[in-house]
C-alpha cells in the first residue's frame, strides 16, 4: 500500500460496509473497486469488492479481480467461494464446478463448495461423483435442511431404487414440515412416477392442488404418469396446461413439447406431432432424441430426404448413440434402396448396439443385393430377433426365404407383414404364389340406405372381395336383402390386401344416426 496508510484502509472499508447496509449498492461498488485497485492483496478488501459486485448485479467483474488476488493468494478458499458464486451467477456451470473441486481439495467439507457443487452436477447431469458428495455432505451437515435437501435432490437424479427410496424419505420429512413447499410435491411426483406408483403421483397432484398450489411441473409430472399408464388425452391436457402455464410465468418448458410430440405421432398425427417437435427446438436443439423423432415423422409423412437431414443431426448429437445410427442407415435406405452409405452406417450401428434391429435389416439387404444370399438371411435373421423388430423385418426375411425356396418357412412371416403392410406388392404377389390364388382386397364401402319413405342415412361396410366391382356387389346385396327403400354406393376406398378372410362382409355399421341430405325442392315441385 503506497498512496494511503492503513487509517484510510479501515476508514473505507467501514465506509463501504455502511453503504452495503444501507442498499447504497452502486456507491459501494464504486468505493470497493477504486480500494482493490490500490490494495489487491488485501483480503477484506477483495471480500467487499466482491460482496459489492453481486449485490450491485454485475458478478462479470469478479472472475477477473479474482484471478488476481488469487495469484498473490492461491490457496485461499475464501476467495474461491467469492469466484464459486460470480461463476454460477453467469451460469458458468462448468466453471463453477471446477473451483468447487479446487476448494474441496483445500477444505473437504467447506459448505459453500458442496452446495454449489451438487447444484452444478444436477445441472450438468454430471452425478458421477454425486454419490461422495452426497455422503460427505450428510456427515458433516447433518441438520443443514438446504445442504440435505439439496443431497436428496442429487440422490433422486442418481437414479437406483435405493437413491430414490432415501431421497423419497427426506422429500416426506421435508413436506410434513413445510406443506406448502410446491418443489417437494414436483420432486416427490418424479420419485413415485420412476418408481411406477401411478397413483401415488395423482395423490400427491391433489394434496397440492387443494393447498392452493400451482406450477406447470405439477402438470408436466401429472402428465408423464398418465401417459406412461396409457391415458393419451389426458396426458395431452396436462401437457398442454403445463404449457400454458409456464408461458403466462414467462418460462419454457420444451419437455411438455416433446411429449406432446410423441403422443401426436403415435395418435397418427405426424404433421401435427413434427410441428410440436419443432417448437422445443426453438427453445433447445442439442437434444439428439428430439431430431430423431422429426426424422420419424418426416419419414410417416414419406419425406425420407427430410427424415434423412434430421436423422444425420440426431446423430451429430449423439454420435456414439447406435439407435440413431440403426435409425438412419434404416432411412438412407428408404431414401436411395442402392445407398452405399446405409450399409456403413449400419456397420457402425450394429458395433455400437448389436441387439436393434434396424441396422441388421440394412446389413441384411445390402448383401441380398450382393447376391449373398447366407449372409442375407442371417443378419435379417438378428434383426427379426433384435429390439424394436416390426412386420417389416419379417417381410423381407419371408422374402428372402420364398427366394430360396423355403416357402413354408416363408408363408407366416409373409401373413404377418401383409396384414400390418397391406400395400406391400412383392409380399402379396409371394403369398399369391404360395397359397396358388390371388389375395382378396379389404375395402369400405360407405352406403347412403333410404328408408321406404325415401329418407337416407349413411351406412358403412367393410367388405372383402378380388376387385371393387364384387365388393360393390356384395355390399348393395346386404343392403337389398334387409327389404328396405334400396341404397346407392356414395364411396369406396380400398384398405389393402387381405390375407385372414374370405370373400363376403366382414362389418357393418348399420344405418347411421347421421342423416345423409335430402336433395333440394326441384322447381316443378315448388
Amino acid at each position: 500500500m503506497t498512496d494511503f496508510d492503513f487509517g484510510d484502509l479501515l476508514f473505507d472499508l467501514g465506509r463501504g460496509r455502511d453503504l452495503l447496509d444501507r442498499g447504497e449498492v452502486e456507491e459501494a461498488f464504486a468505493l470497493a473497486g477504486d480500494l482493490f485497485r490500490r490494495a489487491p492483496g488485501n483480503e477484506e478488501v477483495f471480500a467487499l469488492f466482491c460482496e459489492a459486485a453481486l449485490a450491485a448485479d454485475a458478478p462479470d467483474a469478479v472472475p477477473g479481480a479474482a484471478r488476481r488476488y488469487l495469484r498473490l493468494r492461491p490457496r485461499d478458499v475464501a476467495a474461491l467461494e467469492w469466484l464459486a458464486r460470480a461463476q454460477w451467477d453467469l451460469e458458468l456451470t462448468e466453471a463453477c464446478l471446477k473451483t468447487c473441486r479446487r476448494i474441496l481439495e483445500l477444505d473437504p467439507e467447506n459448505y459453500t463448495a458442496l452446495d454449489y457443487a451438487l447444484a452444478a452436477m444436477l445441472e450438468l447431469g454430471d452425478l458421477e461423483e454425486a454419490g461422495e458428495l452426497i455422503e460427505r455432505a450428510a456427515r458433516a451437515y447433518p441438520e443443514d435442511g438446504h445442504l440435505v435437501y439439496q443431497a436428496a435432490v442429487a440422490r433422486m437424479m442418481r437414479g437406483g431404487r435405493e437413491e430414490e427410496e432415501r431421497a423419497r424419505r427426506v422429500f416426506e420429512e421435508f413436506l410434513e414440515r413445510e406443506p406448502d413447499e410446491v418443489g417437494t410435491y414436483i420432486n416427490l411426483m418424479r420419485i413415485h412416477h420412476l418408481a411406477g406408483r401411478y397413483a401415488k403421483v395423482e395423490d400427491l397432484f391433489r394434496a397440492a392442488r387443494d393447498r392452493g398450489l400451482d406450477h406447470e411441473d405439477l402438470h408436466f409430472n401429472l402428465g408423464l404418469a398418465r401417459k406412461v399408464a396409457g391415458r393419451e388425452r389426458e396426458a395431452m391436457r396436462c401437457f398442454s396446461r403445463a404449457l400454458r402455464f409456464a408461458a403466462a410465468a414467462g418460462r419454457e418448458l420444451p419437455e411438455a413439447n416433446f411429449h406432446l410430440g410423441q403422443i401426436l405421432r403415435a395418435a397418427g398425427h405426424p404433421l401435427l406431432a413434427l410441428w410440436m417437435f419443432q417448437r422445443e427446438l426453438e427453445v433447445d436443439d442439442t437434444q439428439p432424441a428430439v431430431h430423431a423423432e422429426m426424422a420419424w415423422c418426416a419419414e410417416d409423412l414419406g419425406l425420407f430426404e427430410d427424415a434423412v437431414r434430421m436423422a444425420r443431426a440426431a446423430v451429430e448429437r449423439a454420435p456414439d448413440w447406435g439407435v440413431y445410427l440403426h435409425s438412419l442407415s434404416e432411412l438412407l435406405l428408404k431414401a436411395d434402396p442402392e445407398s452405399r452409405e446405409a450399409e456403413g452406417v449400419a456397420l457402425r450401428a450394429v458395433t455400437l448396439d448389436p441387439e436393434h434391429a434396424a441396422g441388421w435389416q440394412v446389413l441384411g439387404r445390402a448383401a441380398w443385393r450382393r447376391g449373398d444370399l447366407e449372409r442375407a438371411e442371417e443378419c435379417l435373421r438378428r434383426a427379426v430377433a433384435g429390439k424394436g423388430a416390426t412386420a417389416e423385418d419379417e417381410g423381407w426375411l419371408g422374402l428372402l426365404l420364398a427366394e430360396r425356396g423355403r416357402r413354408g418357412e416363408a408363408r407366416p412371416l409373409l401373413e404377418r407383414a401383409a396384414r400390418v403392410y397391406p400395400f406391400w406388392d412383392p409380399v402379396a404377389e409371394e403369398l399369391t404364389r404360395i397359397r396358388g390364388r390371388p389375395l382378396p382386397y379389404r375395402y369400405e364401402v360407405r352406403l347412403v340406405q333410404r328408408d321406404r319413405e325415401g329418407r337416407g342415412w349413411y351406412r358403412v361396410l367393410h367388405v372383402v372381395a378380388p376387385d371393387e366391382a364384387r365388393a360393390r356387389r356384395f355390399a348393395l346385396g346386404t343392403a337389398a336383402s334387409e327389404g328396405r327403400g334400396g341404397a346407392e354406393i356414395d364411396e369406396v376406398q380400398v384398405l389393402g390386401f387381405d390375407v385372414d378372410h374370405a370373400p363376403g362382409v366382414l362389418w357393418d355399421s348399420g344405418p347411421s344416426r347421421r342423416r345423409y341430405p335430402s336433395p333440394p325442392p326441384s322447381a316443378s315441385s315448388s
